[in-house]
């Protein structure tokens, strides 16, 4: 039992370390006094039991595959990198 303990531990810590690098989620992290890593694995939870059990599946498959990306594709076109604009334009 300790070495299951130990790494859950191990990649508790992994996921902090690379949750910590995004300015939000230390933000949110601040806000709320939840570590990062409870509300990034609460969120991924939430969004596998949709999925699993076709709760506001619609909507979620149309924000991931509709409104992100028309969002991205916007956002791309107004920069100056084209790069970008080949690959998100390319999506449509």
């Amino acid at each position: 039992m300790d070495e299951i303990l130990k790494k859950i531990n191990y990649y508790n810590v992994q996921l902090d370390k690379e949750l910590s690098k995004y300015p939000h989620m230390r933000k949110l992290e601040e806000y709320t006094n939840i570590p990062k890593t409870n509300l990034f694995s609460g969120v991924v939870v939430f969004v596998f039991l949709m999925i699993f059990f076709n709760f506001l599946g619609e909507l979620l498959s149309d924000i991931v595959g509709w409104v992100y990306p028309a969002y991205a594709s916007f956002k791309s076109i107004e920069s100056k990198n084209t790069v970008e604009d080949n690959q998100w334009l390319t999506y449509w």
